[in-house]
């Protein structure tokens, strides 16, 4: 930092004193100010980590299928008795079949959220367009018609 700036930059930190105060207040009120216009215009959204990911009907068929046999299996090992073979495969293929489904699954859904996100930007999907508002660094998100879109 020296050579890129020199001595008389080091002598001028900002993070000192007055100054850093200032700077880092207003660096807070910055964050939550974005914060706050950010989850007013949905582009923040509240995620709920404790609900788990809502799968389609046919991910959740296969993982039923997968407690089936998981439960099956650990009521057989639990009783002390060596599972047959047949179970342990059934619950290895369920398992692998739903697993590959899963990955499959969040892929096209991350290929989806990226190729809206491109969409929005480029201003070909009609739904929502992004506009440049009078305050600066806030956007004003209109519908197909060029009407505010309701929140």
């Amino acid at each position: 930092m020296t050579r890129a700036f020199g001595e008389e930059h080091l002598a001028d930190d900002p993070e000192d004193g007055e100054e850093g105060r200032l700077v880092s207040d207003q660096a807070g009120r910055f964050i939550a100010t974005f914060d706050k216009v950010c989850r007013e215009h949905s582009v923040k959204k509240v995620h709920q980590r404790d609900t788990g990911p809502e799968f389609p009907r046919y991910l959740r068929d296969m993982l039923q299928v997968v407690k089936r046999y998981s439960v099956k299996y650990k009521k057989t090992v639990g009783a002390g008795r060596v599972p047959e073979e047949l179970d342990v495969v059934r619950l290895s293929r369920a398992q692998q079949r739903f697993k590959k489904a899963k990955r499959a699954w969040q892929i096209r859904m991350r290929q989806k959220f990226y190729s809206q996100v491109a969409d929005d930007f480029c201003g070909t999907r009609p739904q929502v367009c992004v506009e440049p508002s009078a305050l600066p660094g806030v956007a004003i998100f209109r519908d197909g018609y060029g009407e505010p879109r309701p929140r």
